[in-house]
């Protein structure tokens, strides 16, 4: 008795819910993903601008300070002159000490917070301070305001906030998560592609051949899942929620910050 054959069988998915809703949901959470690294670089925008002002803030009180200082030192010598002609009393020539003293304390503490600046600003970008920082146009979102009606500002606020945008994304990833969750429920149908050949012989049968090409389309629907199924939409509905509420905070503090 001798035979020989062979099978091959090709399976395409025509209909996979659940990959459509997984599709779906992965560009929101990309879209999502771009909002988060758009906030961040904002973020990080915002913090070079303060360090910035802070650096610049700082040169100007010790600048400041300075002047004063030679004032105040001018005056004292001219107050101890007037006080050696009978020009001035003690009690005036204290007085301008005094206002010395005052101006080298302040010289001192603007240079305590240029030192806190020059900190701030290594600790920031890891490099030494530059002279002058330009910022760069991509870090921020620019709002045309007029000032002229507040609702339309404060919608147009919203509307750029990146914060708000990743939150919407997450929502509507998260109902897509539901749809996904739920799509393993229903079938999923395959178009299903087989070749097969079976060559026998026997002492009754001589060249016996069957040659069989077959072309169908297969339909798979879950029948019992003991329950996975239900939890799983459960967590993903659960999901949802948690990210609405996410949304609905940093809505809230975005209107009371704005």
């Amino acid at each position: 008795y001798e035979t020989e054959s062979w099978a091959i069988q090709l399976r395409q998915s025509i209909f996979f819910f659940f990959s459509i809703a997984g599709y779906q949901r992965g560009e929101d959470l990309s879209t999502a993903a771009d909002a988060r690294l758009l906030g961040a670089r904002q973020s990080l925008a915002i913090r070079l601008l303060e360090a910035t002002t802070q650096l610049a803030l700082a040169d100007a009180n010790i600048a400041a300070s300075k002047l004063s200082i030679a004032t105040a030192t001018q005056i004292l010598n001219v107050s101890a002159r007037q006080m050696r002609a009978g020009e001035m009393t003690r009690r005036d020539q204290i007085r301008a000490r005094s206002r010395l003293a005052q101006a080298k304390q302040e010289l001192s503490a603007s240079k305590t917070e240029k030192a806190a600046a020059v900190a701030n600003w290594s600790a920031i970008t890891g490099q030494s301070v530059a002279p002058t920082f330009y910022l760069p146009d991509d870090l921020s979102i620019r709002l045309h305001l007029d000032g002229s009606n507040t609702d339309a500002l404060l919608a147009q606020a919203i509307g750029q906030n990146p914060a708000l945008k990743a939150a919407r994304s997450e929502v509507s990833a998260a109902r897509h998560g539901v749809r996904q969750a739920q799509g393993d429920r229903l079938p999923t149908v395959d178009l299903v592609a087989s070749r097969g050949f079976n060559d026998s012989e026997s002492d009754n049968t001589i060249g016996t051949a069957f040659d069989t090409t077959r072309v169908m389309i297969q339909a798979n629907i879950p029948l019992f899942t003991g329950g996975s199924l239900s939890a799983a939409v459960r967590q993903a509905k659960a999901r949802l929620r948690a990210s609405e509420a996410t949304l609905s905070d940093i809505m809230g503090r975005a209107k009371l910050t704005l």
